[in-house]
Formats: C-alpha cells, structure tokens, sequence
C-alpha cells in the first residue's frame, strides 16, 4: 500500500492476516549503499534527470495527460482529496497515489468500496501509460533533436543489460578455457531485485515497446524475468532463452522468440546476436562519466534520417 495516500493518518495494520505484508523479515540479493547502486538508480544520475525533464514536453506527454483528466475528476470526488496544483501534469500525482493505493489494497485482498472497484481497470491501465510515459518506454518522438525511446533504453537500462551480457560473455569464455576469468566458473546464478519498474525498464531495453513483455498491463507483484545461457555440446552455438514468470500464471512463459530481432531464430538469439540488437544501448565508461554528460553532448540517439 502506497502510505503517502493518507498523509498524516496513522496506518492500519492487520496483524494476524497471512496475506498482508505486515511482518516480514526481506532477505536482500542485491544489497547495496543507495550512492553505489548503479544499475537503475537513475534518481542518483543527472543525465537521467535530465530526460525526465525533456519527456514531460512533448505532444506524446501532452496526450497522456489530457486522456485521464476524465480519471482524476473521477479520483477527487470520490476520494476526497483536493487538487493542490494548477498543473495538469501535477495533478495526475494525485491519481497515482490513489490508483497506486486502490491496486495494493485490489493486491492483498483487501475489501473496496465500490467506487474504488468500478475504477480498478482504469487504474491498470494509467499506471501502465503513467510509466510508460515517464521512462520513455511507449515513446516515438524525437524532441529537441533527441530520440526519446532510444536515449530511455540506454540511460534507464543500458547498464544492466550490459551486466547481463557481460557475464554470459565471460562465462562462455571461461568454458572453453578454465584459466580465463577464472572468478565466474563456480557461478551459475546471478540475481537483480528491485522494483515493478525495473521490469518495465527492461522491456524497453529488450525491444518490446510495452511495460510488461509480450503484456502490457504494469507487472504484477512478484513477476519477474530470467534469462538462461545455453551452449549446444556438439556445436557451441549459443542461445539465451527468456522466460518470464508471471503471478497469475503457474507456468512461465517462454518469450525468447517474441522479442523484436529474434522472432525469426529457432530457439532464440544466439549470445551473438543479442549483443549486437543491445550494442546501441552499451555505456562506455563508468557510470558515474556517462551521468555527469548531457544527453545533448553525444550524437547516437539524435534525430536520424527515418524521422
């Protein structure tokens, strides 16, 4: 549940329901100091900032906001909250906080009132638009001279991709020769946990334009994604197959064909091929060098002939 939705109220707890997140110990796979983290943390990189300041300008943005006016009056009314800014753009705010809050209580089973329940879809789909909209994810313009959908994929997810592929890479290296990279050959398995929109942000790097895969409804709590290294044992090709695990489905899905560039492969794209569909998205350099520049002072993801 989103607690800023009540301000100053104290919080309701429910201590002997099994099924709301009360007390619970998390178990960290990534832990790091929030000024290290440097996989998605773009609220710590002012190149990112930067983008989420040029994304608000466009007509794509202006579109968004005018499609849910309809959806905020609707929240204010019900909810009781009063408009606190004059901003459009501002005042979707408010129906994030309470839509976020609607869906966690939908989440945990919670009972709704009926106005809240009318609305649940429509909630759905402007959080989905909402995120799509601030990473950049659903975008085709190209503003002041920037491609927007570009510039997001390689400023909010070049760097984890690139981890990923990074690690495969030296994996398959090590197992034709045991001396080189000698530091992964006992791993097998590496883990990122983060948020709802870590997922988002790496459907965008994967291709997809959507927020949620081959979906495109906000991920669900607990979703998540792997990606599998394969080498054939007779021909050392390679392939990377994608699943991904979604709550309101026991099986996970197999998307490794879905993905844009490999929709044509038997299995999957080879290490290869997912390389070269994810080499516009590399950071060269540290993280820290590739923040502190301006989205404006490199060439790649300017306006291009196709536009």
């Amino acid at each position: 549940m989103d607690p800023s939705f009540y301000l100053t109220l104290s919080r309701k707890d429910y201590p002997n329901s099994i099924i709301w997140p009360g007390h619970f110990t998390p178990v960290p796979v990534y832990s790091f100091q929030w000024v290290e983290e440097d996989l998605f943390n773009y609220l710590r990189c002012p190149r990112a900032l930067e983008l989420n300041v040029l994304i608000p300008q466009t007509s794509e943005f202006a579109a968004f906001v005018a499609k849910y006016l309809s959806l905020l009056a609707y929240l204010i009314n019900y909810s009781g909250l009063a408009l606190t800014n004059s901003s459009s753009y501002a005042n979707l705010n408010i129906a994030y906080r309470i839509c976020d809050c609607i869906l966690c209580e939908e989440a945990v089973g919670l009972p709704l009132s009926l106005w809240a329940s009318n609305i649940t879809q429509r909630c759905h789909e402007f959080l989905s638009d909402r995120y799509g909209q601030y990473r950049g994810i659903r975008s085709n313009s190209v503003y002041n001279g920037i491609n927007i959908g570009e510039e997001s994929r390689r400023t909010f997810s070049g760097k984890l991709i690139w981890e990923i592929l990074d690690r495969f890479q030296a994996k398959l290296d090590n197992h034709f020769n045991p001396t080189v990279n000698p530091w992964i050959n006992e791993k097998v398995y590496h883990v990122y946990s983060a948020h709802d929109t870590s997922l988002m942000q790496f459907s965008s790097v994967l291709g997809f334009n959507t927020v949620n895969f081959e979906a495109d409804l906000e991920p669900d709590t607990s979703d998540a994604l792997t990606m599998e290294f394969w080498v054939d044992e007779n021909d050392n090709s390679t392939v990377i197959k994608v699943l991904h695990f979604r709550r309101d489905n026991l099986i996970p899905l197999d998307i490794s064909k879905l993905i844009p560039g490999c929709e044509n492969t038997s299995d999957g794209c080879s290490l290869e091929q997912f390389a070269a569909k994810s080499e516009p998205y590399r950071i060269i350099g540290t993280f820290n060098e590739f923040c502190a520049s301006s989205i404006y002072s490199t060439p790649e993801f300017k306006i291009s002939s196709k536009h």
